[in-house]
């Protein structure tokens, strides 16, 4: 993952004591569609994860989903997670934000992922190992909307990317 900001101004309406999600949506929007729900063996992990929390933990909320990359959390939350009796069932994806409900965190999403069922966002952010092209990052930069992106694993040439950045663009959005 590429930021361009210090950490406090990238998660910016992440508070202390929340959880920051990337991309959250109900899972009922996506489930018949998303992989890790869809197809097997990982639709039958989900529902008996979905069925184990259900009955062991009273979980009662509404399933959210969310992406991986740019995950935030409190210690706390690790603390009570790392003694938490949870088969390893489903993808994290899955998981965290159940995890988040049945503990009450207060979940934030960190807005670097905008929406699922626009195919476009892809090149911008995403999970599925599409590439960050360095023209999509100089472009974002230069209006000041985005400065998170993910994937992105070539070596980085900081100067050449901003050279053209107008800063107070950047920073006008945060």
């Amino acid at each position: 993952m590429l930021l361009f900001g210090a950490i406090g101004d990238i998660y910016t309406n992440i508070n202390d004591g929340d959880i920051g999600l990337t991309g959250i949506i109900p899972l009922y929007k996506i489930e018949k569609i998303w992989f890790w729900t869809n197809v097997e063996p990982y639709r039958s992990e989900w529902i008996r994860l979905l069925s184990f929390v259900t009955n062991g933990y009273q979980y009662k909320s509404t399933p959210i989903a969310s992406l991986g990359p740019g995950l935030c959390f409190p210690k706390s939350f690790l603390e009570k997670y790392s003694e938490l009796y949870l088969p390893e069932l489903c993808h994290d994806e899955i998981r965290i934000p159940i995890v988040s409900q049945l503990f009450g965190y207060q979940i934030k999403d960190t807005g670097f992922f905008k929406d699922w069922f626009i195919h476009e966002e892809r090149k911008y952010f995403n999970a599925d190992k599409i590439k960050i092209e360095k023209e999509i990052i100089q472009s974002e930069l230069m209006t000041g909307y985005r400065r998170v992106f993910h994937p992105y694993n070539e070596i980085f040439d900081y100067c050449h990317i901003l050279q053209n950045v107008n800063y107070n663009k950047l920073y006008a959005n945060f």
